[in-house]
C-alpha cells in the first residue's frame, strides 16, 4: 500500500533553485513523500537527477506540466508574483491522494510535519493560517488541501470562472481562494506558516503589536514563509531566518541522506562565517576608522544599523564579507543582532540613537569607543585614542582571544 504524503509545489525554471531549497528543507526532516511539481518549462534532466536523490528517502517526484494559457491572462497583485501562482488551482486535477500539502517556493520546512497531515478537515476545503494580522482571511502560501472535496465540488473550474470575473478586484489567486472558501476553511497555528515577510510590512504599517507578539529568538516554527519582496536570496537583510534559508540551500543531497544525529544543524557548520559579532548604530556616515577596523579584524562581523539609507562612505563597506548593512532597520533586526552581540563599537560621530549604550550595558557586553566618539555618560566604556586606531584593534583582539 502506497502511504506517501502528497506535496505540491509550483514554479518555472527560473525559480527552480528556490524550489529545490524548499524540497531539501522538507526532506531534511521528513520521509515517504510524493512531490507533484506543477510547471511548464522545467527540464526533464532535473527530474532525472531528483528521482535518483529522492528514491533513497522513499520519496518520488512527478513532472506535472500545466497549460499556462489557462491562467496567463489573469492579473497578479505585485510584480514579484508571477502567473504560476495560479497553478495551484489544478491540484485536484492531478493529485491522486485524498489530501495534499501545497507550499509556495519561498518557504522552508524546519520540522517534521506529520502532524499537519493528520489534522481533520471537518468538511472544510482547506486547512490554512490567517494572513498576518487579518484574522478572517487565510494566506494561500500553505494550504492543506481536501483533494477529495475539491474533486467532488469541481473546485478547479469554479476557481477559473471566479478568477475571470474578479481577478482585477482582489489580491490575485489568494483573493479568489478566500472568496470561494469564505467560512469554509479551517484555521491552524502560525507555526505552520510563519510569515517573516510581514516584519518589514509591520514596521512600515506601524503595527507594533506584530513585533511584540511574534519575537522569540528561540522559537522554531515548522514552516517559515518569506513572503513579500524581501527574499533571503536577495541582498536585502530585512528578513529573519535568512541564514536558515541559506543553510538548506547550501546542503548537498548526500548530507540530507545522513542519519539525524550526524547531520549539520546550522549555517556555521557548512560555511565560513565570522566568529564574533559587533554592532554600530548610527545616524551619520562619519564612522571613525571604520575601514581600518574592518580590514584588521577579519574574524569580527560588523553590523551597521541606521534609521535611514546609508551614504556612499558606508555603502562602500558592503564589499567586505564581514560587514552587513541594515538601512531602515526593523525592531526584529536590532533584537536579533543584540542577541548574538559580543561587543559594541561606539565609533559614530553625531548623536547616539535608540539608547543603544544603555541597552548594551544591560546585556553586560563591553563597549569600545574612541575619545572623540564616545556617547557613554557613565564612563563604563573602554575609550581609546582616535589618533592610534591600532590600540583599539589590539584591545579587541585581546578581548576575543586572538
Amino acid at each position: 500500500m502506497d502511504t506517501k504524503k502528497a506535496i505540491v509545489l509550483g514554479a518555472d525554471n527560473n525559480y527552480r533553485d528556490k524550489m529545490e531549497t524548499t524540497i531539501k528543507s522538507i526532506c531534511y526532516h521528513n520521509r515517504d513523500l510524493k512531490f507533484y511539481i506543477f510547471n511548464e518549462d522545467i527540464p526533464k534532466e532535473w527530474f532525472y537527477l531528483m528521482e535518483k536523490r529522492l528514491e533513497k528517502l522513499n520519496c518520488e517526484i512527478l513532472n506535472i506540466e500545466i497549460d499556462a494559457e489557462k491562467v496567463k491572462h489573469f492579473s497578479t497583485p505585485d510584480e514579484h508574483i508571477k502567473y504560476m501562482t495560479y497553478f495551484r488551482y489544478f491540484i485536484a486535477e492531478f493529485v491522486k491522494e485524498d489530501r495534499a500539502l501545497y507550499l509556495d517556493c519561498d518557504m522552508i520546512v524546519h520540522r517534521n510535519i506529520d502532524s499537519l497531515f493528520q489534522k481533520d478537515f471537518e468538511e472544510n476545503y482547506i486547512i490554512a493560517v490567517p494572513d498576518g494580522w487579518y484574522k478572517n482571511i487565510f494566506n494561500a502560501g500553505m494550504m492543506m488541501v481536501n483533494v477529495h472535496k475539491w474533486k467532488t465540488d469541481n473546485i478547479c473550474q469554479n476557481l477559473l470562472e471566479l478568477t475571470a470575473e474578479k481577478h482585477q478586484e482582489v489580491y490575485g489567486d489568494q483573493g479568489v481562494l478566500n472568496l470561494l472558501f469564505e467560512n469554509k476553511w479551517k484555521k491552524v497555528s502560525p507555526h505552520y506558516n510563519f510569515m517573516v515577510g510581514l516584519d518589514t510590512l509591520g514596521y512600515w504599517a506601524q503595527k507594533p503589536e506584530w513585533f511584540l507578539n511574534s519575537w522569540d529568538e528561540n522559537y522554531k516554527p515548522a514552516i517559515i514563509h518569506f513572503e513579500g519582496k524581501d527574499k533571503p536570496w536577495n541582498d536585502s537583510l530585512k528578513t529573519r531566518y535568512r541564514e536558515l534559508w541559506w543553510f538548506y540551500n547550501g546542503l548537498d543531497w548526500q548530507t540530507i541522506l545522513l542519519e539525524k544525529d550526524t547531520k549539520p544543524t546550522s549555517f556555521s557548520e557548512i560555511a565560513t562565517v565570522s566568529l564574533f559579532h559587533t554592532a554600530i548604530f548610527t545616524d551619520t556616515q562619519e564612522l571613525e576608522h571604520i575601514e581600518y577596523l574592518v580590514e584588521k579584524l577579519p574574524n569580527v562581523h560588523f553590523h551597521i544599523f541606521a534609521h535611514s539609507y546609508f551614504g556612499p562612505r558606508v555603502q562602500v563597506l558592503n564589499r567586505f564579507l564581514n560587514v552587513s548593512l541594515y538601512p531602515n532597520y526593523t525592531p526584529y533586526q536590532s533584537q536579533e543582532m543584540l542577541s548574538k552581540l559580543d561587543f559594541y563599537l561606539d565609533i559614530n560621530h553625531n548623536r547616539e540613537i535608540d539608547n543603544i549604550i544603555l541597552k548594551v550595558h544591560d546585556l553586560s557586553k563591553p563597549i569600545f569607543a574612541f575619545d572623540n566618539t564616545s556617547h557613554d555618560t557613565n564612563n563604563r566604556s573602554q575609550i581609546l585614542s582616535s589618533k592610534e586606531p591600532k590600540e583599539m584593534v589590539e584591545a579587541i583582539r585581546q578581548f576575543i582571544g586572538e
